[in-house]
């Protein structure tokens, strides 16, 4: 008996300490201003299934030669994206690691914009994506985007998941 409390204790001290709650992003300033980019950074993984087959593929990319801005316009509200990054790519494929360097990336291109909360929607060249801002102050903001792209073809089923986080001062 004492062993069946003592795990009803240890599930209600689990249960009560696993918590639902969203970390309240800090937003205490407008966005709108330019914005200078100091990091980039994100990871994700590539599940690539062929005639019933399956690969995955993780990876990591961390920024460097940051050297892009991003201004914010109130109206109309457009953004102006200028200059490139480059990016210290490490994939993992079957236990395998392989590291590469992209160089001269574009940040984004230029586009309209709209602030709900905590959410970032942008659109440039008809294509929407929406971004969580997770702090925005007078001197720094710091956005997180999830991207799910498909790229399937001809019996193969490819889909990439990213999750980027970029931070800005200005």
């Amino acid at each position: 008996m004492k062993n069946i409390n003592l795990l009803i204790v240890s599930i209600v001290l689990v249960l009560c300490s696993c918590s639902n709650e969203e970390v309240t992003p800090d937003i205490s300033s407008d966005i709108v201003g330019t914005w200078i980019a100091t990091s980039v950074d994100y990871g994700g993984q590539t599940v690539t299934e062929v005639s019933g087959q399956s690969l995955s593929n993780t990876f990591i990319g961390e920024g460097y030669d940051i050297d892009f801005t991003v201004t914010f316009n109130d109206i109309p509200k457009t953004y102006i994206s200028d200059g490139s990054y480059s990016i210290h790519l490490t994939n993992t494929v079957l236990g395998q690691t392989y590291t590469q360097d992209i160089e001269n990336l574009e940040f984004l291109e230029d586009g309209s914009w709209e602030q709900n909360g905590n959410k970032l929607i942008i659109e440039s060249q008809g294509e929407e994506t929406e971004g969580t801002i997770e702090k925005l102050t007078q001197n720094e903001l710091v956005l997180s985007v999830e991207t799910i792209e498909d790229l399937s073809e001809q019996g193969t089923t490819i889909i990439s998941t990213i999750v980027a986080k970029v931070t800005f001062v200005r």
